[in-house]
């Protein structure tokens, strides 16, 4: 019932007469499949992991699920830098200004070698008290505060790494981080099994071990892409002589794109990590469930992730070439492809979501509860669709600020006071939660198609 109210709205606000790119669907999903498979890897290693340290005990799982969402949570703030990035990358190689296309790419590594520095020092100093602030078990805190130092100097490489990934996906080449995610995955996914549990001879090191294996898969893989980016040939590459310039035109250009976008991260990532913080107070088990049944609904990211990075690429690309029809048409068809597939999801959620929840733990109060959380995701799935992907169509046009400014309204708005009024005034259960989280999505799907819509992101300039 939600969704077909959903659909009505939604297709109240699109004009369908604009929506003619279907010829160009082939060159989305091109686009889309890399990423997808990408996210992919990345979640059967995230589920692997939940599974694995969720066969310790409850709290090594919430240290690692909060001590985790605490860490990728700023990696993401930072890395948003590759938006601003990727925006100026697409606009010139559309424009077939290659040469100010290397020069904005070697600028941004720049600036993201010095983010990954701040990092890696936040994450030994400061990401601890995260965990005190949440008012966390204390033998969560303890085990959090351990896997936050160790996955630390990981971050030296994660930043550079994803703004490089960005880059490489804004000049078409979704291939390259793919296998960089390939080469992270399989070795966190081999590391998580034999230093967890003490395989093959190695020591046992439970919620360490799940630390260790992340950053050495992390560091390995982002190194191949940074690599490839300084080694290939092609439209976009990392100039040695570009690398020793300073050019404050360009820098300042990259973070007036990328502060909204970096500021959008870090109000959704910090609206999570309080909602996380809320969460904790329902006790362990709500806690618990809400990992798992989170970590589920990640599954539904991939298509979404994809589909957004081609959204990015293509009205970048054909805004940078002056065409703008076709930059609309294809903003609208990936976000139609994306909701059709999340509509997909919605029925596996609703009728599967014990079973989703059986794959990350064995504890059956902790499956009933995720279930059901599980249950009321397949309420956001298709609004999501439309959210991230057009999010990622205006954040190609170089319009930083709509996602902003949505993310505000959604999250700071609404979202958490209404949390907060269920968790201290209420005191009602984790599931309330999740239809909260379902309303936010649809606030934010219809902003952003208002936004779209409009049209004002075509007259955005980028020298």
């Amino acid at each position: 019932m939600g969704a077909t109210i959903f659909f009505v709205i939604i297709n109240g606000l699109i004009d369908r007469k604009r929506i003619k790119g279907r010829q160009n669907m082939r060159e989305i999903l091109r686009l889309a499949a890399p990423v997808i498979l990408e996210m992919i890897l990345g979640m059967v290693v995230w589920i692997a992991d939940t599974a694995m340290v969720g066969r310790l005990d409850a709290q090594a799982l919430s240290a690692v699920g909060l001590g985790g969402q605490i860490f990728f949570s700023f990696v993401n703030v930072f890395a948003a830098l590759g938006v601003g990035a990727a925006a100026i990358v697409a606009r010139h190689i559309g424009a077939e200004n290659y040469e100010r296309g290397k020069q904005s790419a070697a600028h941004a590594f720049q600036i993201s070698i010095v983010l990954g520095m701040v990092l890696t020092i936040f994450s030994i100093f400061i990401f601890d008290k995260f965990f005190i602030l949440a008012k966390a078990e204390s033998k969560v805190i303890d085990l959090g505060t351990r896997y936050l130092r160790l996955i630390a100097v990981s971050g030296l490489f994660m930043v550079p790494g994803m703004v490089t990934s960005a880059i490489l996906r804004a000049s078409g080449d979704t291939k390259t981080p793919m296998i960089g995610a390939i080469i992270t995955n399989v070795i966190n996914l081999i590391g998580d099994y034999v230093l967890i549990f003490g395989k093959w001879g190695f020591p046992r090191l439970e919620v360490d071990g799940a630390a260790i294996a992340t950053a050495i898969g992390q560091i390995i893989g982002f190194c191949y892409v940074i690599w490839v980016l300084f080694k290939r040939d092609g439209k976009i590459k990392y100039e040695m002589a570009y690398l020793k310039t300073w050019d404050k035109k360009d820098f300042d250009q990259i973070w007036h794109l990328s502060l909204p976008a970096q500021t959008h991260e870090l109000l959704s990532s910090g609206g999570r990590l309080i909602y996380a913080f809320m969460i904790m107070q329902l006790g362990t088990l709500s806690f618990a469930s809400n990992q798992i049944a989170t970590t589920a609904e990640s599954l539904s990211f991939m298509p979404n992730s994809g589909f957004a990075v081609a959204a990015t690429t293509m009205v970048g690309q054909y805004l940078g070439a002056g065409k703008l029809k076709e930059a609309e048409e294809n903003g609208w068809m990936s976000s139609y492809l994306a909701a059709a597939v999340m509509g997909a999801t919605a029925i596996i959620f609703f009728f599967f979501p014990r079973q989703l929840a059986r794959l990350f733990t064995d504890e059956m109060d902790i499956v009933d509860l995720a279930g059901k959380c599980i249950r009321i995701a397949a309420l956001e799935q298709i609004p999501m669709g439309f959210s991230m992907v057009l999010g990622g169509a205006l954040r190609g046009a170089g319009d930083t600020k709509g996602p902003m400014l949505t993310a505000i309204l959604s999250t700071w708005i609404y979202r958490l006071p209404v949390t907060y009024v269920i968790v201290y005034i209420i005191k009602a259960p984790i599931t309330a939660l999740w239809y909260v989280t379902a309303i936010q999505y649809i606030i934010e799907a219809i902003f952003l198609v208002i936004r779209f819509k409009r049209g004002k992101w075509s007259n955005i300039s980028i020298y």
